[in-house]
């Protein structure tokens, strides 16, 4: 039999696991036993570059529609994969587009929240569909706020002046405090 790869799924507390299977994981991924390797970008994705305070709001907006996502906790961006070839005109302001020409350094299979560089979007689902992702990150790099619930304009969801939550992928919000909650009546 050839060698397995590893599949990731997600669990029901907005992490992962991952488990064996034949199929799953893109060949491209480097399994668990490998080190992060640089693929060129342009061959089976494009990587949108956006900072990890902007990205929390891009999470919130897709929810499931989140694809792979690598993480770099030393530089605080994340790298959204998107089909090759389909981004190269957006101007957005903070967000940057790599397509052929460029390397992205990916995470093995495994690497989890506590990596420098791992997966904060599940890496077994398919590509993230750009469209959507555009119209998240116009929304959120041209109308900044402060946190997911603003982003979603969910304000009843909001929890103003209340302790940080989990709002899956690896992504902790912080109680929230901008200027949206401030009503006739006071703070929401």
């Amino acid at each position: 039999m050839g060698h397995m790869r590893r599949r990731w799924h997600p669990n029901t507390s907005g992490g992962g696991e991952s488990v064996s299977a034949d199929h799953g994981a893109p060949e491209w991924i480097p399994t668990d036993m490998d080190s992060p390797r640089a693929l060129p970008a342009g061959r089976w994705w494009d990587a949108v570059r956006v900072g990890v305070s902007e990205s929390v709001g891009v999470f919130a907006l897709l929810g499931r529609g989140v694809g792979p996502v690598v993480g770099d906790q030393r530089a605080g961006l994340h790298w959204w994969l998107i089909p090759p070839g389909v981004a190269s005109d957006w101007r957005l302001p903070g967000v940057e587009v790599w397509g052929r020409g460029r390397e992205l350094v990916v995470p093995p299979l495994g690497a989890s929240a506590g990596a420098l560089l791992w997966w904060a979007g599940v890496p077994g689902r398919p590509l993230t569909d750009p469209e959507r992702l555009r119209v998240a990150l116009s929304d959120i790099v041209e109308r900044p706020r402060r946190s997911p619930d603003c982003a979603t304009e969910r304000h009843a969801a909001c929890r103003h002046g209340a302790v940080a939550r989990d709002v899956g992928y690896g992504v902790r919000a912080e109680a929230c405090a901008c200027g949206c909650h401030v009503g006739a009546g006071g703070v929401w």
